[in-house]
């Protein structure tokens, strides 16, 4: 009954603090504000739509002075109306097609813009559903050109999200607009040297952008940097070509694309619903000082996905005016099951408290992190603040554990790699004992993973899909970065193999290109042998394979041997890349070498290695002692 009292109480209150103080649409461990700080509304620049009209004293709706739309979409004020506590822009054909400045118009669309600016620093979101038409469902930023002076004569559009209910099979580009949050940056009509062009990014939904109410976010963190969210959960950042420091108009649009041309009967074939685009709301936060003497917590990377295991670390951000204990419990639906704490000191900082568990807790949903900040020894009465996590999910376990692996296709036996003369793209090799196609697995949560080359001679290389795109045949390649979506790799068991779906594009799966040796991207199906993947454990590797691979060459040899600091390796012509490993295959250094240099090995154990020495010809084994 206690810990019954000690639950309701924790929920309570929860449910007080969130009346108390309104915060962006962040879901636990994905707000971005330092702890020191707090999120306060713009209330000009925030609108629940609740009235029975557009309120024009935030809103204009249309301007034709500046933009009457895409042909063939004109924009009218009678598109827009208010409904059910919504903003709604309903798209329909024009009674009769108008011919304005030359451009045929056809369609009706809207056009609504806040009368006020968003600038640095402001997280902007908005709950949108799409309409169902090959029209545009929008929300997003861009300021005047005609309002600046001097350098600042100029455009920027922060894009963040751009989405269409249907695309024409005639569409002339495509990449996933009606199940995708799709953002962009755009530089352009300067008046200095400022650069022209976009950056964006994009992320795949789990279903159609008309299904459901999304909230689609963008914290206009600094001139050079914007972190996109969906739902609440950050998705990546886009660094623009040029500075965004110019304050921007708000924008919720509906329109034509060029490139989604207008269907044979018009489109508009289907009910009001359908055809409307409904914004539920919109909400733009400044950051703000927070009171003084505030202490607080927060998460800071919230375990919402974590194998079943007895132990788990986790780690929060702090703010403390003197000593205090950071408290984290873990529960299940039935009630608490673990908790243990930590003393920081006075100040900010972050801290990992590790809780252990009786026995794994059974896979499934409904458990809960809280955490707490408390007097040194204080129990959950006398917290000064109390945060929970109630969307935890227990998963199974980690399918592939941390390693080195060769990643091997079911479909023809060749290995995952990227070679430098392939410029570092994904293809396709036959197994051979090189670091170009042994890859690095390193579990995020969840049975998503990175994969990093081992090869590392020319610095980090992630297997990404190019461009994070998210369409059949898109080539893969590697990056230095691992950050972002496409560089994260959903694994699930496909029988005795696996299938690898990029987290950017949850639709398609790692597949092998039958017309080459590249590797792309193809609609994911557990019936396609060319989507089975089995990971090779490196570490199986011993002394007897490791030489079994490279017979001896005259040509090649290392000396001295015995060596203490410096060893000399002698080879035919040209460069080489030279692997070092232990006794039972665990590789210590790697280094690529041209005729005469040395290869320091100071650093090394006493004990016998295996030297690997990878030519043009193939790759030759040797072996030295380390003094």
């Amino acid at each position: 009954m206690e810990r019954w009292n000690y639950y309701l109480m924790g929920l309570v209150m929860l449910l007080l603090a969130n009346t108390t103080f309104a915060q962006p649409t962040f879901v636990n461990g994905n707000d971005p504000r330092p702890l020191d700080k707090h999120w306060q509304k713009r209330d000009q620049l925030s609108d629940e739509f609740s009235g029975s009209q557009l309120d024009l004293n935030k809103w204009k709706n249309t301007d034709p002075a500046r933009w009457i739309g895409r042909a063939p979409g004109l924009f009218q004020e009678s598109a827009v109306s208010m409904n059910a506590n919504n903003m709604c822009i309903t798209n329909n054909t024009l009674p009769e097609p108008q011919v304005i400045n030359g451009q045929n118009f056809t369609h009706s669309c809207g056009h609504v813009i806040s009368n006020n600016k968003v600038t640095v620093g402001d997280y902007i979101e908005c709950r949108m559903k799409a309409n169902k038409t090959f029209m545009s469902s929008t929300f997003w930023l861009i300021n005047y050109r005609n309002e600046g002076s001097g350098c600042d004569q100029r455009v920027t559009e922060l894009d963040i999200q751009e989405c269409v209910g249907y695309i024409n099979s005639t569409a002339s580009w495509n990449q996933n607009f009606d199940q995708s949050m799709h953002s962009n940056t755009h530089s352009r009509n300067v008046s200095c040297d400022d650069p022209v062009g976009s950056k964006g990014n994009s992320v795949e939904m789990s279903g159609k952008v008309y299904d459901d109410f999304h909230v689609y976010g963008a914290w206009w963190k600094s001139p050079t940097e914007i972190l996109y969210y969906l739902d609440g959960v950050y998705q990546y950042t886009v660094n623009p070509v040029a500075p965004f420091n110019l304050d921007m108009y708000i924008k919720l649009v509906t329109e034509t694309y060029d490139w989604n041309p207008t269907p044979a009967d018009g489109g508009m074939q289907m009910n009001w619903e359908d055809r409307t685009t409904r914004y539920d709301w919109v909400r733009t936060w400044k950051l703000v000082d927070a009171p003084a003497g505030t202490e607080t917590i927060a998460f800071k990377d919230a375990p919402t996905n974590i194998p079943a295991q007895e132990s788990y670390t986790v780690e929060l951000n702090y703010l403390a005016n003197s000593s205090r204990d950071v408290v984290v419990e873990f529960w299940s639906a039935e009630g608490w099951q673990a908790s243990n704490r930590k003393t920081v000191s006075a100040g900010q900082g972050t801290v990992s408290v590790s809780v252990n568990l009786p026995e794994a807790p059974a896979p499934g949903n409904g458990y809960i992190w809280k955490a707490s900040i408390r007097p040194v020894g204080g129990d959950w009465t006398t917290s000064l603040q109390s945060i929970s996590v109630t969307d935890v999910t227990v998963t199974p376990g980690q399918l592939i554990a941390d390693g080195t692996y060769e990643i091997r296709s079911v479909a023809n036996g060749s290995n995952l790699g990227a070679t430098s003369r392939d410029n570092w793209v994904a293809v396709e090799l036959s197994p051979a004992n090189y670091n170009d196609q042994r890859w690095m697995v390193k579990h995020l949560g969840d049975n998503v993973y990175t994969l990093q080359l081992y090869a590392t001679w020319d610095g980090n290389k992630f297997l990404e899909v190019s461009g994070g795109q998210c369409a059949n045949g898109v080539q893969l390649s590697t990056t230095s970065q691992n950050s972002q979506n496409q560089q994260k790799w959903k694994v699930e068991a496909n029988g005795d193999a696996y299938m690898l779906k990029p987290m950017n594009c949850s639709s398609r799966a790692l597949d092998v290109r039958p017309e080459d040796d590249k590797v792309h991207i193809w609609n994911a199906s557990v019936s396609n042998v060319n989507q089975q993947w089995r990971f090779l454990a490196d570490g199986s590797r011993n002394e007897r394979q490791l030489a079994a691979l490279s017979p001896e060459d005259a040509h090649i040899r290392s000396y001295p041997n015995p060596v203490k600091d410096l060893l000399t390796i002698e080879i035919p012509e040209g460069k080489a890349m030279v692997s070092i490993f232990t006794s039972n295959g665990a590789l210590v250094k790697e280094q690529e070498i041209t005729q005469g240099d040395l290869v320091n090995v100071s650093g090394l154990a006493p004990a016998v290695y295996l030297l690997q020495v990878q030519i043009a010809s193939g790759s030759h084994m040797l072996k030295f002692v380390k003094e």
